[in-house]
């Protein structure tokens, strides 16, 4: 019986972990580009809100498609912002979806458009609604948001929904 080198076999044993490999990848990328990717269920499944707190007030965006409910003392286009934006196209090429703005768009800085100068904090929740997305924000300048600001933004952005 003839006898296989050890070399031989160690590169038979990582073939065999490439091509596993390869294969969970493919899966994947397949699963992904089949509608399980992040705007999977977009208009059919839309999240449901959460109950709005006693005292907070119900404000829509400018076209009338986004709703969020807000504490009284916020004022729409100055404490907070909402709006009904553009999908961006996400990352790959090859999984194409519907994704919230990100990058520049994320402070309203489009093609040739200056960024805001100085340090600038953003909270933000988006939820992605058929081919359209719908975003509420908070902006801060020199400062970070403390945690109390972060959690009341985060049951604001539980209230985010598409008009009915």
């Amino acid at each position: 019986m003839k006898q296989v080198p050890v070399s031989t076999r160690r590169m038979t044993f990582v073939l065999l972990i490439v091509l596993v490999l390869t294969l969970l990848a493919c899966d994947l990328i397949s699963s992904l580009s089949q509608g399980n990717g992040p705007d999977a269920g977009g208009a059919e499944n839309p999240p449901t809100p959460a109950p709005i707190p006693d005292g907070w007030i119900l404000s829509t965006d400018s076209t009338g498609a986004c709703q969020v409910a807000a504490p009284p003392d916020w004022e729409l286009g100055t404490d907070f912002f909402l709006a009904l934006e553009e999908p961006d196209p996400g990352p790959f090429e090859d999984v194409p979806g519907q994704y919230p703005p990100s990058g520049p768009a994320l402070w309203g800085a489009g093609e040739g458009s200056p960024l805001p100068e100085g340090h600038h904090f953003q909270i933000r929740t988006s939820r992605v609604i058929g081919e359209q997305v719908c975003s509420v924000w908070r902006i801060k300048a020199d400062e970070d948001f403390t945690d109390d600001e972060k959690s009341e933004m985060e049951q604001v952005g539980a209230t985010l929904q598409e008009v009915q």
